[in-house]
């Protein structure tokens, strides 16, 4: 989602609605150490019961980046799997690697690639130091610094 912060810029927010709940419902809107969100897009510490960082906001972007740039997702989650599960698997997956973006689509610039791969990556501190780093540089890399 988009914010205008000011006439001509803007701000990246990422919103999760697989947290939502219906208002007035009859059910608990969290429990103590229950994993809560869309697990195709939460990071590995996310996933593990971790405290969430802005580097995991970062990930998060990644995958929406990773999505837009190539048409997929860069793993494959099954919705429905347990916390212990879905870590045991992503760690796979990451150990595996995945498809740079530039290996789906040859257009993508080899720079704009790798940043979403760091930004993609197992651990915290490999990633991009922010989110709004990460956008302007990826916007940058993609439109040839225009």
């Amino acid at each position: 989602m988009l914010v205008r912060v000011a006439e001509e810029e803007y701000q990246v927010k990422l919103i999760d609605f697989g947290i939502a709940k219906v208002e007035g419902a009859d059910h608990q809107i969290s429990t103590c150490g229950m994993v809560v969100g869309t697990v195709s897009y939460m990071s590995p510490e996310q996933i593990a019961g971790n405290a969430v960082t802005p580097a995991s906001d970062v990930y998060t972007l990644g995958v929406v980046a990773y999505e837009m740039l190539t048409g997929r997702r860069p793993f494959t989650v099954v919705e429905s799997a347990k916390p212990i599960q879905l870590l045991r698997l992503h760690e796979q997956q990451m150990q595996e690697a995945f498809s740079p973006p530039q290996a789906i689509v040859a257009e993508i610039p080899a720079a704009a690639s790798e940043l979403v791969r760091r930004a993609l990556s197992y651990r915290p501190e490999h990633r991009p130091e922010s989110a709004k780093w990460f956008s302007e540089e990826l916007e940058r890399l993609l439109t040839g610094g225009r």
